[in-house]
């Protein structure tokens, strides 16, 4: 799967700032991204922060503040917040015609 190529791509260029909790939050995340991706709820926004993030990447490694960052979208991705497109609203109450 594609989004398992990029976070081979991410985990070969950890940068020298980033911790093994670093590490394990953003494994975590997008083990969630992944169950949700597969459960068909990705969020399309959160996709486009994660693609955006990883394309504002000019080095070839990855810092601590980008695995932050990416750790959210992972998780903004994975866990859609209700809105429009999003969830069940409720139905208007009918009303009476005269």
């Amino acid at each position: 799967m594609m989004t398992d190529l990029m976070m081979r791509q991410i985990e070969s260029h950890w940068g020298p700032d980033v911790t093994e909790q670093d590490k394990a939050d953003l494994r975590a995340a997008y083990a969630e991204f992944r169950t949700a991706l597969n459960e068909g709820r990705v969020n399309t926004e959160g996709v486009q922060k994660l693609q955006f993030t990883l394309s504002a990447n000019r080095s070839n490694q990855i810092n601590r503040e980008q695995v932050h960052q990416l750790t959210r979208d992972f998780r903004a991705a994975a866990n859609p917040s209700p809105g429009p497109g999003h969830g069940v609203s409720p139905s208007p109450a009918p009303t009476a015609s005269p």
